[in-house]
């Protein structure tokens, strides 16, 4: 989810400041946490958000667009380390902020998008890690369930709260209208992300390559929809 502000107020710049400072906290944490391993692994996960993210719809009432790289940022913060959900995170959502169709953002639009994500998938694998020693195929799923649920929330509340006080509109409804218009999908993302890590405990790390074509479908309905 990513948020185009068009007037930025003070009260919004200092929440935006927040935001960044907690997000600069958890990529020193995770930069800290760096290991070199499954350099692959990594990178086809980086690929395939990357080029997710720039399958982007707006969103029909809201300063904002939806793209459907979220099963891949799910994914990886189930199975991959801290600083490389991490940089999947920033990565993705830097190239989602990238202009289209001739619109561009402002660098505080994009610090707070790359920021509010990066937050949001630290939530994601520290939940999803939580008790990670249960590795059989139910354990991982409900682990993502609760990945995915501190994902939404945060991003949803982050995203309500900036643009509430950026366009002076009432937070708690702009949070209702994102989350009516969200949740369907980030259930289908982590359902999808849950097919995903169970099939990798019996076929191998590539499966996530199976998910593109079924996103590239679901941004093609999503389109569709809201044009």
């Amino acid at each position: 989810r990513v948020i185009t502000m068009k007037r930025i107020p003070q009260s919004a710049k200092v929440f935006v400041g927040l935001v960044a400072f907690f997000a600069l906290l958890n990529l020193g944490n995770g930069m800290m946490r760096w290991e070199s391993v499954d350099l692959v692994r990594f990178g086809c996960f980086v690929i395939l958000s990357a080029a997710a993210s720039r399958m982007k719809v707006s969103l029909p009432g809201l300063n904002g667009n939806m793209s459907v790289n979220l099963p891949f940022m799910l994914l990886a913060a189930l199975e991959l380390s801290l600083p490389q959900a991490l940089i999947v995170a920033a990565v993705s959502t830097a190239v989602q902020c990238l202009p289209k169709n001739g619109k561009s953002m402002t660098a505080i639009q994009v610090l707070f998008n790359i920021s509010t994500i990066v937050n949001a998938v630290a939530i994601a694998h520290l939940l999803a890690h939580s008790n990670y020693g249960m590795a059989s195929a139910p354990a991982k799923s409900l682990l993502l369930a609760a990945s995915a649920a501190g994902f939404f929330l945060l991003v949803t509340l982050s995203v309500a709260i900036v643009i509430g006080l950026a366009e002076g509109v009432s937070i708690f409804k702009t949070w209702k209208d994102i989350v009516l218009l969200s949740f369907p999908y980030c259930v289908l993302s982590a359902g999808l992300a849950s097919m995903a890590a169970t099939a990798m405990m019996f076929v191998a790390w590539y499966v996530p390559l199976a998910m593109f074509p079924v996103m590239a479908l679901t941004y093609a309905s999503y389109k569709r929809y809201f044009v």
